[in-house]
């Protein structure tokens, strides 16, 4: 399972305990590199249009709603051995499978594909996501099966961010050898 939780912030490459295990220049290198890979993943999503269409599966998920917590927060620090982690916030997704409480993250769900289960509750003649407002006690419910065929994102911005030439330079401009 993908996801970044907010305990990453004590390992971004600001905080001087970071700084004093990597040193400047490699701290430096892995700081660039992961924002690098981010600004990759970021840029490859777009938002999704007014017709609502997904995006065809293989290609990098559209993203809607609130920037502020989106498919597009992604967060990198340090990972504790000496490299860099990178990925989007985990969130406390739920998801529902044959009626019974599972775990799963949208952004996991979207990398590598896979179903959840979605409650929703009947409002008038149509179904929709219970969301912050709970059923009310008689209003009928269900869990529906949501297919979610993979949309790569994180490994193909890593991929594209490591064969760029900028890449390259900031590993020979970091002035590790």
């Amino acid at each position: 399972m993908i996801g970044v939780t907010y305990k990453l912030k004590d390992m971004f490459f600001d905080r001087l305990a970071v700084t004093a295990r990597l040193g400047e220049d490699r701290a430096k290198f892995l700081r660039n590199a992961g924002g690098w890979i981010r600004t990759t993943a970021i840029r490859s999503m777009r938002r999704v249009g007014k017709k609502g269409k997904p995006s065809k599966p293989g290609t990098p998920p559209k993203f809607h709603g609130n920037e502020q917590f989106s498919l597009r927060t992604i967060l990198y620090g340090f990972n504790g051995i000496d490299s860099v982690i990178i990925g989007p916030i985990k969130g406390n997704q739920k998801a529902y499978a044959s009626g019974v409480l599972t775990t799963g993250t949208i952004p996991n769900l979207h990398e590598f594909g896979g179903t959840a289960g979605i409650r929703e509750k009947r409002v008038g003649m149509s179904w929709q996501p219970v969301g912050k407002r709970k059923a009310r006690p008689g209003q009928p419910t269900r869990v529906r099966k949501a297919v979610f065929p993979a949309r790569p994102y994180m490994k193909p911005a890593g991929d594209k961010a490591k064969s760029s030439g900028k890449f390259k330079q900031l590993w020979y401009g970091s002035g590790i050898s």
